[in-house]
Order: C-alpha cells, then structure tokens, then sequence
C-alpha cells in the first residue's frame, strides 16, 4: 500500500476507520471502499458502491479489504453480471478502456428484470 498515491492511502484509511466504528472486522469481511473518489466516499459491506464508467477506467477505484487489493476489470464485469471471458474486446482495448466499458453498461440482471416485466405489462409476454 505504500506505492499508492497520497489520496488512495488515505481515503482507503477513512475507509477502515469507518468499518472500525461499525464494528467490523475489514480484514475478514468483505468490504469495499470506493478509494479514488473525492468528496463522496463510500465503503460498503458485503456489496460494491456503483460501478461506473469514471471509477471502471480507474484500475486504483475499489479497494477490497479482506483481500487488501483493488478489484480487478474481470471482477467487474462479473459484478455487473457479464462473463468477462465470453465479452468481445479487441486486443489493443486496454484494461482502463474496458473497465470504462462495463462501467458505463447496465447490469445485467437488473436490465433482465426490468425488460421482463415491461414486457409482461405492454402484452409482448406471457408469464
């Protein structure tokens, strides 16, 4: 943690000291502290604050306590209910670009869920 910028360290400290006043323990369970953020930091328990496209393309944006590492593109796109291994990127995309990408995506099932029921509702679909 020591090579990380001045912000990241200290936003992902506040970050600890908040679990720290909820009573928990960030290093056994899974947390996640939004670290490149400004004035809206978040942590979160057993959950990721909203994946978008300016914190997808930041590969320094999500700090996992339990495993004291920042969330990696692959994982997002699992969190936002994608395969990473079945999505098409071309080879020269780089990971910032990519991240950007499922940031700026819906999550899958949620979009599922709303599509299913506004198709229900306009007749498009029987149950």
């Amino acid at each position: 943690m020591s090579k990380l910028a001045k912000t990241l360290r200290r936003n992902i400290k506040w970050g600890e000291k908040e679990l720290a006043k909820k009573n928990v323990n960030h290093r056994e369970v899974p947390c996640v502290i939004d670290a490149s953020a400004g004035q809206q930091k978040q942590v979160t328990i057993d959950k990721v604050p909203t994946i978008t496209k300016s914190r997808g393309s930041g590969k320094n944006s999500f700090w996992e306590t339990s495993q004291r590492r920042f969330l990696t593109v692959p994982e997002l796109a699992k969190l936002q209910g994608f395969d990473y291994k079945k999505l098409k990127f071309d080879k020269d995309v780089p990971l910032t670009a990519q991240g950007g990408m499922i940031g700026n995506a819906m999550s899958l099932p949620v979009l599922k869920f709303v599509m299913k029921r506004a198709l229900l509702a306009a007749g498009m679909m029987k149950k």
